[in-house]
């Protein structure tokens, strides 16, 4: 049997517990009320003269951080509810999980501070730290409902991707970037460039090790669970390979 079916078969035997579920309930009701407050706070403000209260709204899911915590609702959801483990579940996880850890790390490295007060700062401390932290925290103690393989590590990389492309697309045709670090016209394609593959490396590094350790996680789990398993790449007593 592959490692692959042997992920499937755990996460379906063992799945979300009650404990783990609620957890990633309460994440979800986070993640979904950060989009919520940075969405109305920017209808509120309109920092960047977008235009209408709904246009500003609408123009904060161009950021990094919005459709980062989008990710995680999607994904908590999904545990919490119990959902299958499938290809893209696993995929949505591994990306919200990569998505998120970078978001928390960029900002309280690069960007810093608690911007503003009301709405943004409560966006903020969501966004940027408690959804973080709790679902890194929750795939930490409940590794077991989010099995990764290398082929979702590939899936992952889909999402930034296609998020900068869209991102440095926009900025050449209206000049407006949602990070100063993305600016061409303030830091010039060279520099851009540089910030780019620095953080596109980031987000590479997070999603191997995210998969790295959840696969060793999962192994060792195996391996107390069935300590006198023959691995399926042993061979067999009659000389063949199983």
């Amino acid at each position: 049997m592959s490692d692959q079916a042997l992920h499937a078969g755990l996460s379906r035997a063992r799945g979300p517990g009650r404990l783990a579920r609620l957890w990633f309930a309460v994440v979800t009701g986070l993640a979904l009320g950060a989009v919520v407050a940075g969405a109305a706070a920017q209808a509120q403000r309109d920092p960047f003269g977008v235009g209408s209260p709904l246009a500003a709204a609408a123009n904060s899911f161009a950021f990094w951080t919005m459709q980062s915590n989008v990710l995680v609702a999607l994904a908590a959801a999904g545990l919490a509810r119990g959902a299958a483990d499938q290809p893209v579940t696993r995929a949505l996880r591994l990306t919200a999980l990569t998505a998120i850890t970078v978001t928390g790390v960029i900002f309280n490295t690069l960007l810093g501070g608690r911007p503003g007060e009301g709405l943004q700062a409560l966006h903020s401390d969501l966004a940027h730290v408690a959804v973080p932290l709790l679902f890194v925290i929750g795939w930490a103690m409940f590794g077991h409902c989010v099995r990764f393989s290398w082929r979702d590590g590939v899936a992952a990389l889909a999402f930034p991707l296609l998020w900068t492309t869209l991102t440095l697309a926009r900025g050449a045709v209206d000049g407006w970037y949602p990070y100063w670090f993305l600016d061409v016209g303030r830091s010039g394609p060279a520099q851009v460039a540089l910030n780019v593959g620095a953080i596109g490396m980031l987000y590479v590094a997070l999603a191997s090790a995210l998969v790295w350790f959840d696969r060793m996680r999962g192994r060792a789990g195996r391996g107390r669970a069935h300590p006198n398993r023959i691995d399926s790449s042993t061979s067999s007593p009659n000389g063949t390979e199983r």
